[in-house]
């Protein structure tokens, strides 16, 4: 008798959908402009570069391009789709990937319902990786990987020839190829080890690291992420980056990443207690919950892998063993009852409450304001109108600018080098240009250290001010530069003299600041000071001209409003500075204070 299908059907169409939703927010990584920029680049050129042209200060040096396969690859999805492009990108790939971890999972000895669940859940958790960057293709490799290596250690066709160029593919799209390599390792010794001895598995890592050096760039690719392990991540600008910081429990309070981690060590436990451990396993559990520990960015490559070997053991909690199941079956045919149902058969009961646990286990990550579900790209924290002005009055020389900026810079500047960013995503450049860069943040002397070094002619700088960063404030009070404009996403700085001169004289702003050191001394003057008040004012009204993302200086201009006693202008900007960004501080507080005082001038107040 056919098994009933449609139960399945609903139930995975639901997962499905699930899986696909969570990966549903806005863009916001400022990677992807850096890998669009590139890969435009290298279908323009026809050509890899090797030489660096992504950044000035090291301009034309010998060079890397990391990502590149990934990078030619992406192009046409932008090329062709624009953002809708980039949305199935991040669509098929997770959706590919899910499915064959669910195919893997199946091999293996999974079953029922609780391993859909557990593939929507390890959804969730891949969710913050699931930004359109190289990982989104690897994770598809390491899918692949698995189900290759499990469907060899199940007793089924053995295609681990087939690791071979996978794992090329792999060193070309991605650092984490090392990944790749480790997983061969470990079951390349399980199998060496066991009592059917095989070194097939050890003889594809061995062709496999052979061949990974036949690339563009042969051994400096391959080198990359050893490169950094042993040089680079003890620099201070790589110990700043937040995802490469030990796992923000706070980012996964909702996604399950706590349970999943201690249920699968648990579960190990269980398995070496009732002497059914499997050594594979054990050492992916060891290897991948002690990356993700130690740093937020492998949180989404252990969910993948977890939620295969967690599927299977959880199936075996639940079934009696398979011999057992199969004479209890026997017996119950011999004794007039009817045959059991297939281990896989599935009620329309049981297809709708599993559906239901697919859903409600995501509401609580879905609902998180950021990021919120929705589609498109988040410019919000890019220099987008600041570029603008770049472009419209002619802003060239030397530029400087935080790192994750610097992909959104090529993107809208590309490889002109009178307008390269000074350092991008990848911070490329030498040891001591990273040193120079941090320090300049953090202190006037640093930053002053540095300009004296390159000689800058422009800078463009994030309005939002870490803790420790004082930059915006050095600049305001560098008399060699004078800033021409400000939103709420960037302040634009030129040098007052050589080829910016003249725009540093026709466009300065000489009173509103770029940093937030400025602010209090100049409302104290402005109480004071009616003509500084007015000068004020009209460099405010000139900002929210020049920007939509304007909240910052519509909230201080309503403040100029109410020192002149000019109440309902003041509401009007108010309520246009939430309307632009609803998170703009004392907003409320300040409406609350002009309608008290409405009502206390109305016909009947006090």
């Amino acid at each position: 008798m056919a098994r009933p299908r449609g139960p399945w059907i609903l139930l995975l169409t639901v997962a499905a959908l699930c899986i696909a939703t969570s990966v549903t927010f806005p863009i916001y990584d400022p990677d992807v402009w850096q890998h669009l920029a590139v890969g435009r680049w290298i279908w323009q050129a026809h050509a890899l570069p090797h030489q660096e042209i992504w950044t000035w200060p090291t301009y034309g040096t010998p060079a890397v391009t990391p990502s590149w396969l990934f990078r030619v690859l992406l192009w046409p999805a932008w090329a062709v789709g624009g953002v809708a492009g980039l949305e199935a990108w991040r669509w098929v790939t997770t959706l590919v990937t899910f499915a064959v971890l669910g195919l893997t999972a199946r091999r293996m000895g999974a079953g029922g319902t609780a391993t859909v669940v557990l593939l929507v859940v390890a959804a969730l958790i891949w969710r913050q990786r699931s930004m359109v960057r190289p990982e989104t293709l690897t994770a598809i490799l390491l899918a692949l990987e698995l189900w290759i290596l499990e469907c060899r250690r199940e007793g089924l066709r053995d295609d681990t020839p087939w690791l071979v160029p996978l794992l090329w593919i792999w060193v070309q799209a991605h650092v984490s190829f090392v990944f790749g390599f480790a997983v061969l390792a470990i079951y390349a010794a399980d199998a060496s080890l066991g009592p059917r001895r095989s070194f097939r598995p050890a003889l594809a890592l061995a062709a496999a690291a052979a061949v990974a050096f036949l690339n563009p760039y042969g051994s400096g690719l391959v080198w990359q992420p050893f490169e950094f392990l042993l040089h680079q991540r003890n620099e201070p600008l790589f110990r700043s980056i937040d995802e490469l910081q030990r796992v923000n429990w706070t980012l996964n309070d909702r996604n399950g990443l706590p349970v999943l981690m201690a249920g699968w060590i648990v579960l190990v436990l269980v398995g070496v207690a009732r002497r059914r451990g499997d050594r594979v396993e054990g050492v992916m559990c060891a290897v991948f919950t002690a990356l993700a520990l130690g740093s937020q960015r492998f949180t989404g490559f252990y969910a993948l892998v977890a939620a295969v070997f967690v599927a299977r053991d959880v199936t075996r909690l639940a079934s009696p063993p398979r011999r057992a199941a199969r004479n209890a079956g026997r017996q119950d045919v011999r004794q007039g009852a009817p045959p059991a149902a297939p281990p896989h058969a599935l009620r329309w009961t049981q297809a709708a409450i599993a559906a239901a646990a697919c859903v409600l286990v995501c509401v609580p990550e879905w609902s998180r304001p950021a990021p919120a579900l929705g589609l498109g790209l988040d410019l919000g924290g890019y220099p987008v109108e600041a570029c603008q002005f770049v472009t419209a009055h002619g802003v060239r020389g030397r530029a400087f600018n935080v790192f994750y900026h610097g992909g959104y810079l090529l993107w809208r500047f590309g490889a002109a080098l009178d307008r390269l960013p000074f350092i991008d995503v990848h911070q490329a450049g030498t040891p001591e240009l990273r040193a120079a860069y941090v320090a300049a943040f953090a202190s006037r002397p640093g930053w002053q250290a540095l300009d004296r070094a390159h000689a800058f002619d422009w800078v463009v700088l994030p309005r939002r001010q870490a803790p420790g960063d004082s930059l915006l404030d050095a600049l305001d009070e560098d008399p060699a530069f004078a800033r021409v404009f400000v939103d709420d996403d960037a302040a634009l700085y030129v040098r007052r003299a050589g080829a910016m001169a003249m725009v540093a004289e026709r466009w300065a702003y000489r009173l509103v600041p770029g940093g937030a050191a400025g602010l209090d001394p100049l409302g104290r003057a402005c109480e004071r000071d009616t003509a500084l008040r007015a000068a004020t004012g009209a460099e405010l009204e000139r900002a929210i001209q020049g920007s939509p993302r304007h909240a910052r200086a519509a909230s201080l201009l309503a403040n100029v409003a109410l020192l002149d006693g000019r109440f309902a202008d003041a509401r009007r900007l108010l309520l246009e500075a939430r309307r632009v960004a609803p998170d703009t501080p004392k907003v409320t507080e300040r409406l609350a204070m002009i309608a008290a005082r409405d009502s206390s001038h109305a016909p009947g107040g006090r």
